[in-house]
């Protein structure tokens, strides 16, 4: 059986969204959870926004199958996309690194404590970095490819990666310049969530065409 990539990029493209959305929009209906526009004030990180009842079992219940997915996900990249390409070690690498740590990251959110804080905290930093390395790296091996398709998807991930790499190098700036850096790092950590998932969309909608 041949599983085809669109159909996964897809899901891992909205799959994090929902759960984020559903466990927040249940902790707002509880009261457990601080209502903003997360976007712009920075009042809440993902991880405080869905750590708490009611919403939290919906997160994992979505988000430990999103860390599977993962896993297939990058190696059927290289097992279909980049199979004779040199270095192509390096994007399989990456993403299971970021889908790894991304199970940490859920195995520990209901957990207190410096330490289990500093798990959440080290799961989330290193998810964003190997799946936002992961896209950068199938980029730079697409660079191969001429077709038209081809050059639109990696145009797309190489303008998200450099967003995601700038919205990093602004935030730790504004971290140690400003007050508040919690609110600016809240602020980074949900757009970085968007970029990542703007990602898979464009390496799905890439596929979805290539089969036409």
């Amino acid at each position: 059986m041949h599983l085809r990539l669109w159909p996964l990029g897809c899901t891992l493209a909205l799959l994090p969204l929902l759960a984020i959305a559903l466990a927040y929009g249940l902790n707002l209906q509880a009261g457990t959870a601080t209502p903003c526009n997360p976007f712009l004030s920075g009042c809440v990180s993902i991880s405080r926004a869905v750590r708490v009842e009611p919403g939290l079992p919906w997160f994992r219940l979505l988000m430990t199958p999103a860390a599977a997915l993962l896993v297939l996900f990058w190696t059927l990249v290289r097992r279909q996309l980049l199979p004779r390409q040199p270095h192509t070690r390096a994007v399989l690498f990456s993403g299971l690194t970021g889908a790894l740590f991304l199970l940490l990251y859920i195995s520990f959110m209901a957990t207190t404590g410096d330490f289990y804080q500093w798990l959440r905290r080290t799961g989330i930093i290193f998810f964003f970095a190997g799946t936002g390395l992961a896209q950068l790296l199938l980029a730079h091996a697409l660079q191969v490819d001429t077709a038209m398709a081809t050059r639109q998807c990696r145009r797309q991930l190489l303008v998200l990666c450099a967003a995601m790499i700038l919205l990093g190098l602004l935030n730790t700036i504004i971290m140690y310049g400003l007050h508040a850096p919690d609110k600016w790092e809240n602020i980074g950590e949900w757009w970085l969530g968007v970029l990542l998932c703007l990602g898979f969309a464009s390496i799905a909608r890439w596929q979805y065409r290539r089969q036409d």
